[in-house]
């Protein structure tokens, strides 16, 4: 061997010494960097499943928390049981009785049969008016007197005055009103209700009585304002000239019974007696608003006296 070749393998055994040294000190830094890095790994998973069983508790919580808010307000609201095999025997040939308030139909007889309603429809003229003016706008009065359309409504309303409705249709002109309120009760659901006058004299004035319900509701939630004005005991109205109008409610719910929330009474020889009346009813332990609505009756007062016994007898 050459003196060149042996510096040659010096050299080589040194590099060889140095990538052995070099392992001996790696191997043990790279196996602690591995279990460091396995053991932050670990706890970052251990973290995430922490924090996933956490959500899934609170998701469950708020789902249980949110059935129990809805099954208290089934609770609140309270569906009626009705002994339907002892049903009233009235003399109307339709009848609807409805809760407003949770739409359960409690009675229903010929609901969707098409009557005359007679000054029922005053109530359609109320808020076709209503519709188009302000309380406070001035109008002609039969008598020639000038009172304000909410002066008129009691009128409309306590008497049922046929000629204040005419009146107040005349202020619109009679024929353009008539056609405005058979447009406004199909635009608040009522589709089988028509209208041939403002005050219900005429036997085309007709609806049935699940549309009178349909009616009632939109009078409770929508226009209470004028509902309000129909459970007036009496009223006095004064003209811009300063004469003085009384009178007192036709409506003996009105008068007598401090249940009741509003509601038209009506009559023709056509239409029979017809009526719409709103009750707040304590039933089966809880408080109840409903409508009662009798059309083609012999006695609107006795059938829906005779509705409101059945009501209230029912355990």
């Amino acid at each position: 061997m050459t003196h060149h070749q042996h510096i040659h393998w010096i050299k080589l055994g040194a590099v060889f010494s140095a990538l052995v040294l070099l392992w001996y000190l790696w191997s043990p830094l790279e196996q602690n960097a591995r279990a460091e890095t396995e053991s932050i790994v670990a706890q970052q998973e251990a973290r995430a499943e922490k924090r996933a069983q956490a959500e899934e508790r609170i998701l469950s919580s708020a789902q249980e928390g949110l059935q129990e808010k809805v099954s208290k307000a089934s609770l609140s609201v309270g569906t009626l049981m009705l002994a339907t095999s002892t049903l009233p025997a009235v003399s109307a040939g339709s009848v609807a009785v409805v809760d407003l308030e949770t739409e359960q139909e409690l009675y229903m007889k010929n609901a969707d049969e098409v009557r005359p309603i007679a000054s029922i429809s005053k109530l359609v003229t109320a808020l076709s008016a209503y519709a188009q003016t302000g309380l406070n706008t001035a109008m002609l009065a039969p008598s020639g007197e000038v009172y304000t359309f909410g002066d008129l409504l009691r009128p409309l309303f306590l008497k049922s005055d046929n000629a204040v409705a005419d009146s107040i249709a005349q202020h619109f002109g009679t024929t353009k009103f008539v056609g405005f309120m058979n447009t406004y009760v199909k635009s608040i659901g009522m589709q089988h209700s028509a209208f041939a006058d403002p005050s219900g004299i005429s036997p085309k004035n007709v609806s049935t009585a699940r549309d009178l319900v349909t009616l009632s509701r939109f009078l409770v939630e929508k226009k209470r304002d004028i509902l309000t004005i129909t459970t007036e005991k009496k009223a006095t109205i004064v003209s811009t000239e300063g004469v003085r109008w009384s009178m007192d409610n036709q409506n003996v719910f009105a008068r007598e019974d401090s249940r009741f929330l509003g509601g038209k009474l009506g009559f023709t020889s056509q239409a029979k007696k017809t009526s719409i009346a709103l009750l707040s009813l304590q039933l089966q332990g809880e408080r109840h608003l409903v409508a009662i609505v009798v059309l083609g009756s012999d006695d609107w007062k006795q059938d829906t006296h005779t509705i409101l016994t059945w009501l209230e007898s029912q355990a």
